[in-house]
């Protein structure tokens, strides 16, 4: 699922300290595994790669974005042609 202009935006705050994506196996123990990109059939996928929040699989700004307080999430109930 393609990311909105405010979460590309978000994923790019996260990468300001981490090299830009890193694959599975070079990620490490302490870092962010965020996907950051759609990977074709034969590629590997790429990870946020950004120091991650204790007991969390997420750097904090991808947690932001993970985890929401209940009621805050927006429903679009926009109907289309």
């Amino acid at each position: 699922m393609p990311l909105s202009a405010n979460q590309t935006l978000r994923t790019s705050e996260a990468n300001e300290d981490a090299q830009i994506g890193r694959s599975l196996i070079d990620i490490g123990t302490r870092e962010c595994r965020w996907p950051i990109n759609d990977a074709a059939i034969g590629k590997s996928h790429l990870f946020c790669g950004s120091r991650k929040e204790r007991g969390k699989p997420y750097c904090a700004a991808h947690c932001r974005l993970a985890y929401r307080p209940i009621g805050v999430v927006k429903v679009n109930h926009e109907v289309l042609p």
